[in-house]
């Protein structure tokens, strides 16, 4: 009796990727990125998740301008 291809291999183990803004600060670390640009980093971050898409309020959160934030969100994406 033959056994299934199944029972040759090994059982493949789920791959669990962090979220997108976790992953975003692994590579600003494997970058080497100044502090100066983590924080930019963190700019986005905080647009995506706290203020929701809202310029305005991570400007505001920052001290920034918002023409700043526009300049740093464009060269980001």
């Amino acid at each position: 009796m033959r056994k299934p291809a199944s029972f040759y291999f090994f059982k493949t183990k789920p791959i669990i990727l962090k979220n997108r803004y976790e992953r975003w600060r692994g590579v600003a670390d494997l970058l080497g990125f100044t502090t100066r640009e983590r924080l930019r980093v963190e700019w986005m971050v905080f647009y995506y998740t706290v203020a929701e898409e809202n310029v305005t309020l991570s400007a505001q959160h920052f001290s920034i301008s918002r023409k700043t934030f526009h300049k740093w969100f464009k060269r980001f994406k």
